[in-house]
């Protein structure tokens, strides 16, 4: 009689602890969910902080990992990661305005369309409309102590791109070097455009067709006026340069917050009220002793204002944990093997 008692008592308790266990997995799961959904939130807004997740997956126990074991579960932890990537990247790319997409033709010829200014040649495009702010487009080539030989076309030689190509730079008699650029001269409407877009652009992005392997310019320059005030940011060979084969497409990201000032800064904040931006390709002095012209040619794609492409939310490590994580299967193996001793 004992012997059956004790055994029903101890039936009992396994069942009494394995409605325990049942209830603490479905808190454990409600806890969970809520901090992926938590989560969510702070990704979208840009403060993907998962920290406190990725502890809670570490520290759970048991009852954490026996749901990681739930198909279901993984299978939602996916598509929530999924979703915060999707819904981020569209979040973050929806103020972006292309500012040049290359359609619209226009050509230069140097030295054929420059003026010659004492040791200086000149030569500028009349404007064209362009982009999707309706920017007045210039093509420039300048050169000073020497003769450049250069071409610059949008949409002609290359169907929808820029195509800067220098072939020679033939310096002056009694000039010891000389140096040359190309300059690209957007003129905004309406007195003044705001870039960022109310804030939700952080930058310019220069998308890169492909790049000559040798001889590259010295220095991507870009000026922003605002008012009085101008902006500048000078790119060397180092920052503008991908380290990936340079006739892949790649895209330069330029963040606004990297331009130094000189001039009278404006009473607005940055970049709310500009009146006009240049991007110069300039290849830096060359010397009357150098051997080689050092030629190059560059193709762009588009200049656009938005934002760098946002990398993948660190929720994605957490769906990694679960899927992929052998330390965490091991553990939830060796404690279902305690539990049925």
């Amino acid at each position: 009689m004992y012997t059956v008692e004790t055994k029903k008592s101890d039936t009992s308790l396994i069942t009494s602890s394995s409605s325990i266990l049942l209830r603490s997995q479905r808190r454990s799961q409600t806890v969970f969910i809520v901090l992926a959904l938590r989560s969510i939130v702070r990704c979208i807004f840009g403060k993907a902080v998962v920290t406190h997740l990725l502890l809670y997956a570490v520290r759970g126990g048991c009852p954490t990992s026996r749901l990681f074991q739930s198909s279901s579960v993984r299978v939602l932890i996916c598509c929530i990661s999924y979703t915060t990537l999707f819904v981020s990247m569209s979040l973050r790319t929806s103020a972006e305005v292309v500012l040049d997409d290359f359609e619209v033709p226009q050509s230069i010829s140097a030295p054929g369309d420059l003026v010659k200014t004492g040791a200086q040649y000149l030569g500028v495009t009349p404007p064209k409309p362009v982009g999707g702010i309706a920017a007045l487009r210039e093509l420039g080539i300048y050169g000073l102590g020497g003769v450049p030989h250069a071409y610059a076309s949008s949409n002609l030689t290359l169907p929808g791109m820029l195509l800067l190509d220098k072939t020679d730079l033939l310096i002056l008699p009694g000039e010891d070097n000389a140096l040359m650029s190309f300059d690209i001269v957007y003129s905004l409407p309406n007195l003044g455009v705001d870039l960022t877009e109310g804030g939700a652009n952080g930058g310019i992005l220069v998308d890169f067709h492909s790049l000559s392997p040798n001889a590259l310019p010295e220095s991507l320059n870009v000026y922003i006026q605002q008012d009085q005030a101008v902006y500048y940011r000078f790119l060397n060979q180092l920052e503008y340069i991908p380290t990936s084969s340079l006739d892949r497409p790649f895209s330069l990201f330029i963040p606004f917050d990297t331009f130094s000032t000189r001039g009278i800064p404006s009473s607005f904040e940055r970049f709310t009220n500009v009146q006009r931006m240049v991007f110069s390709v300039f290849n830096g002095y060359e010397s009357a002793a150098d051997s080689s012209s050092y030629p190059y040619t560059i193709a762009l794609d588009s200049v656009r204002i938005g934002n760098a492409v946002p990398e993948p939310p660190a929720i994605f490590g957490i769906a990694a944990v679960i899927f992929f994580s052998p330390v965490r299967r091991r553990r939830f193996l060796a404690c279902h093997k305690k539990g049925e001793e």
